[in-house]
């Protein structure tokens, strides 16, 4: 009589505790790395704006050179591509470009503006302009477009093209938003957007920062 011995194969394969604690690494992995994901991103998205800031800056700089002016500054042809066709993400009417510039999802949205500032003089109750100059005021409109106005009500004269300003306002909420000017302003403040205008982002203790 012959006897046969069998030798069973060694198993190969993980246990359900092995695969539980292997899900568990990988899960506080993530957790890990995700918000330092997201402030690279966010990070990388900031860094576009304030360059395509740069670039709108040194075409304004451009076209003063050439007209003595800002005033009449227009940006679409910054937009198009080769065969002359406008992005959608730029807005000829209100001079804004959303970035990313071929993005559905765009993070920011940057304006372009002129700004002055103008010292009117007060009326009278029947609406007479009398001699009594109010406070200076800073007005702002587009650069390429006619600003009628009463010059005998003026205090101080101005021009719209004298100053320039680019706002890049954050859309998702959690980014900074960010100003700069002709006046050498370059701020950014992400704890109260509201503080951002064409001028200035607010003080110090209000969360405004250079760049």
């Amino acid at each position: 009589m012959k006897f046969i011995f069998s030798q069973s194969k060694p198993q190969i394969g993980f246990t359900l505790i092995e695969l539980m604690v292997v899900v568990v690494i990988v899960a506080l992995l993530a957790a890990i790395a995700m918000p330092s994901y997201q402030v690279y991103i966010q990070r990388s998205h900031l860094a576009q704006a304030q360059q395509e800031m740069q670039k709108l800056a040194e075409q304004l700089e451009r076209h003063k050179a050439k007209n003595f002016s800002y005033k009449g500054f227009e940006a679409s042809y910054l937009y198009k591509d080769k065969t002359g066709t406008l992005s959608s993400n730029f807005d000829t009417a209100k001079q804004q470009v959303l970035l990313p510039i071929h993005s559905d999802n765009p993070k920011y949205r940057l304006s372009i503006i002129g700004f002055y500032s103008v010292r009117e003089f007060a009326k009278d109750e029947d609406g007479n302009i009398t001699d009594t100059a109010k406070d200076l005021e800073v007005k702002a409109d587009l650069l390429n477009k006619k600003i009628d106005f009463d010059r005998s009500a003026q205090a101080d004269m101005f021009a719209i093209g004298s100053n320039w300003a680019i706002k890049a306002e954050s859309l998702d909420q959690k980014n900074y938003s960010l100003l700069l000017n002709s006046l050498g302003t370059k701020c950014m403040n992400k704890e109260d957007y509201t503080k951002v205008t064409y001028t200035s982002c607010g003080e110090a203790n209000e969360g405004s920062e250079s760049w």
